[in-house]
């Protein structure tokens, strides 16, 4: 843990991991998941083909999602957060809202499992933003969690 002008910065695994404690209300935690998650067609298909080969596929990514948010330690936020989703994409082949919508959906799952935040409802999420990259080299999620000001 490094002290820095008053912010706390908690530094995992180089370029993986960090949380910053901006002030004593606000934090801030950064994840990079790589955990290959199903797009809304794939899993509209398995629901199709059986309901428990789309649970089975519904729950490996979530708990390779969590196991690789848990990998960090991270904090319980227990205000209200924003999410920001940075997805890296190998290519342009996905429609965007098809890559998103289980994403999201997954992605929020874990992060109640993983214990930073306590649920993923109305009163727990104020807002998430997505930004889209093509890396062809290494496709990710790269999610930033941000406690938002409590009013």
């Amino acid at each position: 843990m490094v002290a820095l002008g008053g912010a706390v910065t908690t530094i995992g695994t180089p370029s993986i991991f960090f949380t910053e404690t901006i002030n004593l209300y606000m934090t801030t935690q950064h994840f990079i998941l790589r955990t290959t998650l199903p797009t809304l067609n794939q899993y509209i298909n398995a629901e199709r083909s059986s309901k428990y080969y789309a649970a089975s596929l519904k729950r490996k990514a979530t708990h390779g999602l969590w196991a690789e948010l848990m990998s960090h330690k991270p904090v319980l936020v227990t205000a209200p957060v924003s999410i920001a989703y940075n997805w890296y994409r190998r290519d342009r082949k996905t429609d965007k809202d098809n890559i998103a919508a289980t994403g999201m959906k997954f992605v929020q799952d874990a992060l109640i499992k993983a214990d930073v935040i306590s649920n993923d409802g109305w009163n727990n999420i104020d807002n998430f933003t997505h930004q889209w990259h093509v890396d062809p080299v290494d496709p990710r999620l790269e999610l930033t969690v941000t406690e938002t000001e409590q009013t």
